[in-house]
């Protein structure tokens, strides 16, 4: 588990060096964001961008970004349409590699929050007793949107977001996300972690505190109702942390991951999908894409995965 955290630290970190046919490589679109932007940067015709769409109000979301510190909005041509959560990875909420599939979402016809939830100015600094509330709150604050079509929200979570995602709905059901999809999941809860210190042995980025008994352990990444859900239970990381109830969320879900993920082994997404499927009535649809990474880099594959994530989420949030 250490290396994974160091790894996932590096690939996604790293990401913006490479190469034209990488997914993170697409140009920054533009957004509301809760921080003054540059006028200069204005692309009128975006319609990603925050002047108001045709129907839209002050009331909308642009009014109250700013109460979810460095996230951001992306607003479709038209509303009121149906919205989208989208969480990021370790690489924090200042990296811009979520909001490259926001834009496209935009341009698809939702409207979008990147939900900074770590790595912002104003958020955590790091993965550290992360309130899951934090994710609730901004996905009741859209779904009572006006702009947003008939309340319904789903939440898209990338690597340590896609966890979040699947750990959130464990908990709350389909209150207030109506579907969710991830992109390269963990099945298990995962403990906390540090981007900073991620190329510091011994821990690599993992952080340990001292147990009730003095022992060292991993610190937990995550708190539900203030108390502290934690992940791996030895400082090796060599014990997987609990599964997540994912079963547990009865909504649809969407599950796509590179089969040779260096970061998350794909099995952590096949069983995802496993455990969903050993339950009757519950919808789980899924791409393992041959040959690819934690980060897609076929342009192919990237079109693919965009393509199913707007169908999957215009199916599932549909009036």
């Amino acid at each position: 588990m250490r290396n994974v955290l160091t790894v996932l630290g590096l690939v996604l970190l790293g990401a913006c060096a490479a190469p034209s046919t990488a997914e993170p490589t697409k140009q920054k679109p533009k957004a509301t964001t809760s921080s003054p932007t540059d006028p200069s940067d204005a692309d009128p015709s975006d319609p990603s961008m925050s002047s108001p769409a045709p129907g839209a109000t002050d009331a909308g979301p642009r009014k109250g970004i700013e109460a979810f510190p460095g996230s951001k909005i992306f607003m479709p041509s038209t509303t009121p349409a149906p919205g989208i959560v989208m969480l990021h990875g370790s690489e924090g909420g200042s990296a811009v590699y979520i909001e490259q599939l926001a834009a496209q979402m935009a341009k698809e016809g939702f409207v979008v929050v990147t939900f900074c939830w770590f790595g912002c100015p104003g958020r955590p600094d790091k993965i550290l007793r992360i309130p899951l509330e934090s994710v609730i709150d901004v996905g009741q604050w859209l779904a009572g949107s006006p702009d947003v079509a008939g309340g319904k929200v789903g939440l898209f979570g990338w690597s340590r977001g896609a966890e979040l995602s699947l750990l959130v709905t464990s908990l709350v059901d389909t209150a207030p996300f109506r579907a969710v999809a991830v992109h390269a999941p963990s099945d298990t809860v995962v403990s906390a972690f540090d981007p900073a210190t991620e190329n510091n042995p011994p821990d690599y980025g993992g952080i340990t505190e001292p147990d009730a008994t003095g022992k060292i352990i991993p610190a937990p990444s995550w708190t539900w109702k203030g108390q502290p859900l934690f992940g791996e239970p030895t400082a090796d990381f060599n014990v997987p942390g609990p599964k997540i109830a994912v079963a547990s969320y009865h909504g649809p879900v969407y599950v796509s991951q590179g089969e040779s993920d260096e970061v998350w082994p794909v099995a952590r997404g096949r069983a995802v999908v496993a455990a969903r499927d050993a339950v009757p009535g519950l919808f789980t649809q899924s791409h393992f894409f041959p040959g690819e990474g934690h980060v897609l880099q076929q342009p192919a594959d990237i079109a693919a995965r965009e393509t199913e994530v707007a169908t999957f989420f215009h199916g599932k949030l549909a009036p």
